[in-house]
């Protein structure tokens, strides 16, 4: 059972961000296209934490800003 009582809710997930993905992948190719250069490595695109109810120790946000924020 869930946090809040719910056999059926998720109380908190992890949010990406897909737009940000697709432009940091769109540079890539344009500065390939234009100079050559290669990507390569890691790039950390970040995640959020998204929760129904807070918890002190972790750092999140709210399901409305989830919600507002789900493709930037």
């Amino acid at each position: 059972m869930s946090p809040s009582g719910s056999m059926s809710s998720i109380d908190a997930t992890a949010q990406q961000s897909p737009l940000r993905m697709a432009i940091l992948g769109v540079d890539a190719v344009a500065a390939y296209a234009r100079d050559g250069k290669k990507a390569s490595g890691y790039t950390d695109t970040g995640v959020n934490v998204i929760a129904a109810k807070a918890v002190s120790s972790v750092a999140s946000e709210g399901v409305e800003y989830g919600l507002a924020n789900c493709w930037e």
